[in-house]
C-alpha cells in the first residue's frame, strides 16, 4: 500500500511539471513583449513622412515586428539622421528642424532599419515691413523702397522673394528691386508682397513749386579731395561754379555761407602744410560773384565753418588755434576775434557747427563738454554766456547730435543725428524738446532750413554713395534731388536769388 501511494505522488509531480512547461511554452510563442526570444524581422517608423517648420520639433515612433507581424517591445532603438544640419534626432526619436531641406531619419533595432522622410520648411512670413511708409517725388525722380518679411514674433526673415506692383503705373512705376520712378503728378500705392503677405506705401508725385526767391550754395568735392563752391537754382537744377581765386596752389574752398543780403560769401581756404597730415585753413569773404576776396583770419591751426549773424555784422566760426576746437566770433571785417567756449577743461572738450538764431540772440552749436563719447546740441548767448543743452542729459545718450540749423521762426532746430549705422536729419521743437527723426537710407547730413521755412536742404548718399544735394519739406515729404554727379556734394546753404551774381561754368 505504501508503495502505491509513493508512486501516485511521483506521477502527480510529473504531470504538474508537464503542465507548467506547456504553459511557459505557450507564453513564449504568443507574448509580443518578449525582449530576447524572437528575432526582429522589420522596423516601421511612423509617421513615414513629416513636414516641420524650422525650429519646431516632432516625435517619431519605431515599431519592431517578428516574421509573423507580431510587435516586439522592449528592444533598444538606435536613431540617426542623414543630415544633422537640416534636422537632428534624439535617442528618444525627437526630431528638431534646423534648416530648410529634406532628410531621412532612421530607426535601427537588432540590425533591422526603418526610415521616415522629414521635410523642413522655412518659417512662414506673418507680415511685411515696408519703408518708407510714404514719400513724395517730383516727376522723373526715383526712390528706393525696402521690404522685409517678418515672422509672428516680429523677427526679420532673410532671403525672401519680394513681388512689387503699382496700382497706378501712369503716376509711379516700381521695378523688380523696389525702385520707384515718378512719372506724372498724382497718387499711387506701391505694394510689396512676400509669400502672400503684403504692405503698401503711398507715393505722391507733384511738380515742385519753383523756388525763385532762393538759390543754394554748396561745396562740390572731387575724388582728389579738392573742392569748389557752386551755386544752384532749385527750379532748374542748374549749378554753376563761383570762381573764387585760391589763395595759393594746393588750397581749396569749402564751408561756404552766403551773407543774409546775398551779396557776399564767407568760406574757408584749406590746405595741407608741407610735410603735415593735419589740415590747415583760414576764413575769407568775397563778393557773391567770387571777386574781392579778403582774408579775415590768420592763426596757427584750422579756422573754418564760418556763419553770418542775421544782421550781417558778425561771423561765428570754429577755430583750432588754441589746440582744440572752440566756437569763436568776429566782426564781418575780421576784427574782435573772441573765443566763446573757452570753458573749464578746454583741452578735452570740442565745439563745432555754430548756427545763429534768427533774431541773432543765441548761437546753437555741438559740444562734447559733458558727454565725451557723444556730441550733443547746445545753445548760448551771442557773447558766450548762458550755455544750455538743447535736450536733457538722459535723452539720446547713445547718439551724436550735430550740425544744427534754426527754423526761421526760431522754434525748432534741424540737425544731424547719428546712432549705430544711421545718420539722419532730425528736428527738435525747443519748447517741448520733442524730436522727430526723418529716416532715410544711407547718410544724411548738413541740414539747412530755407528762409521761408518751407524746405530743408541737406546732403544725402541714399542714391549716390558720393552724396548729392536734396530738398524736402520739414515733415520729410516732397523729396527732390537737385544734383547728380560723380563727386561729393555737401553743405548746402540758402542765398537770395535776387542778388547780382556773375558765374562761370
Amino acid at each position: 500500500m505504501s508503495r502505491t501511494i509513493r508512486y501516485l505522488k511521483a506521477a502527480h509531480v510529473v504531470a504538474y511539471t508537464a503542465i507548467i512547461a506547456s504553459l511557459i511554452a505557450c507564453s513564449d510563442s504568443s507574448d509580443p513583449s518578449d525582449p530576447v526570444g524572437r528575432p526582429v524581422a522589420t522596423v516601421a517608423v511612423t509617421p513615414t513622412a513629416r513636414e516641420l517648420i524650422v525650429g519646431r520639433t516632432a516625435t517619431l515612433t519605431a515599431t519592431a515586428k517578428d516574421v509573423d507581424g507580431n510587435v516586439i517591445a522592449g528592444r533598444a532603438v538606435g536613431w540617426a539622421t542623414s543630415n544633422a544640419s537640416v534636422a537632428t534626432v534624439s535617442a528618444a526619436g525627437l526630431v528638431t528642424a534646423v534648416a530648410e531641406g529634406t532628410v531621412t531619419v532612421s530607426a535601427t533595432v537588432d540590425a533591422k532599419t526603418g526610415q521616415a522622410d522629414v521635410t523642413v520648411l522655412p518659417v512662414p512670413a506673418a507680415s511685411v515691413r515696408l519703408t518708407p511708409r510714404t514719400t513724395a517725388l517730383a516727376p522723373g525722380a526715383t526712390r528706393q523702397l525696402t521690404a522685409v518679411a517678418l515672422d509672428a514674433g516680429g523677427n526679420v526673415l532673410e532671403g525672401r522673394t519680394v513681388e512689387w506692383s503699382s496700382d497706378a503705373p501712369s503716376v509711379a512705376t516700381v521695378s523688380a528691386t523696389g525702385l520707384v520712378q515718378a512719372v506724372a503728378p498724382g497718387y499711387a500705392d506701391i505694394r510689396a508682397t512676400i509669400e502672400g503677405k503684403w504692405s503698401t506705401t503711398s507715393v505722391t508725385v507733384t511738380t515742385p513749386e519753383p523756388a525763385e526767391q532762393y538759390d543754394l550754395v554748396f561745396e562740390r568735392r572731387a575724388f582728389n579731395g579738392l573742392g569748389e563752391i557752386r551755386r544752384l537754382t532749385p527750379s532748374s537744377g542748374v549749378s554753376l561754379k563761383i570762381p573764387l581765386l585760391a589763395a595759393f596752389p594746393g588750397s581749396y574752398a569749402r564751408d561756404a555761407t552766403p551773407s543774409p543780403d546775398g551779396r557776399r560769401i564767407a568760406f574757408t581756404f584749406a590746405w595741407y602744410p608741407e610735410g603735415s597730415s593735419q589740415l590747415d585753413g583760414e576764413i575769407y569773404v568775397a563778393s557773391i560773384d567770387g571777386t574781392n576776396v579778403i582774408r579775415l583770419t590768420n592763426s596757427d591751426g584750422m579756422d573754418d565753418q564760418p556763419v553770418w549773424s542775421p544782421d550781417g555784422t558778425r561771423i561765428a566760426f570754429r577755430s583750432m588755434r588754441s589746440g582744440h576746437s572752440d566756437i569763436w566770433v568776429m566782426g564781418a571785417n575780421g576784427t574782435g576775434q573772441t573765443n566763446l567756449t573757452n570753458d573749464f577743461l578746454p583741452a578735452i572738450s570740442t565745439e563745432h557747427s555754430p548756427a545763429w538764431s534768427p533774431d541773432g540772440s543765441r548761437i546753437a552749436y555741438s559740444s562734447d563738454i559733458d558727454t565725451y563719447a557723444h556730441v550733443k546740441l547746445w545753445t548760448m548767448r551771442a557773447d558766450g554766456s548762458d550755455k544750455r543743452r538743447v535736450l536733457p542729459a538722459t535723452a539720446g545718450t547713445d547718439v551724436i547730435d550735430m550740425e544744427p540749423s534754426w527754423s526761421p521762426d526760431g522754434s525748432k532746430l534741424a540737425f544731424r543725428r547719428i546712432s549705430a549705422n544711421d545718420s539722419d536729419i532730425a528736428i527738435v521743437t525747443l519748447s517741448t524738446q520733442a524730436v522727430s527723426r526723418l529716416q532715410m537710407d544711407a547718410v544724411q547730413s548738413y541740414p539747412s532750413w530755407s528762409p521761408d521755412g518751407e524746405s530743408i536742404a541737406f546732403s544725402s548718399s541714399h542714391q549716390n554713395p558720393m552724396s548729392d544735394i536734396y530738398t524736402m519739406k520739414p515733415d520729410g515729404t516732397g523729396l527732390v534731388r537737385l544734383t547728380n554727379s560723380v563727386d561729393s556734394n555737401w553743405r548746402p546753404r540758402w542765398v537770395r536769388s535776387s542778388a547780382a551774381v556773375v558765374v562761370a561754368r
